[in-house]
């Protein structure tokens, strides 16, 4: 199976076929995507497909800071009500 720009070059398909003595190759493209599917299915795009596949599975994942807003308000509102409560013993 070839994948990559360099899978389009004319006849590279043949000479893999030949090179590896007569095994069967053919081009591929990124599969198993949702979204810009009709964009990204040419197989000069599956080196970048499937490196953002992967990302996920090996990378730990930060909070965008529109997700952080709502932990600080409710920290900051456990830190306001926690001194309102001491300051009433």
């Amino acid at each position: 199976m070839l994948s990559g720009g360099g899978s389009l070059l004319a006849g590279v398909t043949e000479l893999c076929s030949r090179v590896l003595d007569g095994l069967s190759t053919r081009r591929s493209t990124p599969r198993n995507i949702t979204g810009l599917v009709s964009e990204v299915s040419n197989p000069i795009y599956a080196t970048a497909v499937g490196l953002m596949m992967f990302a996920p599975q090996v990378m730990p994942r930060e909070p965008a800071p529109w997700e952080m807003y709502p932990r600080r308000v409710l920290e900051m509102l456990r830190g306001v009500w926690g001194r309102l409560l001491k300051s009433e013993d």
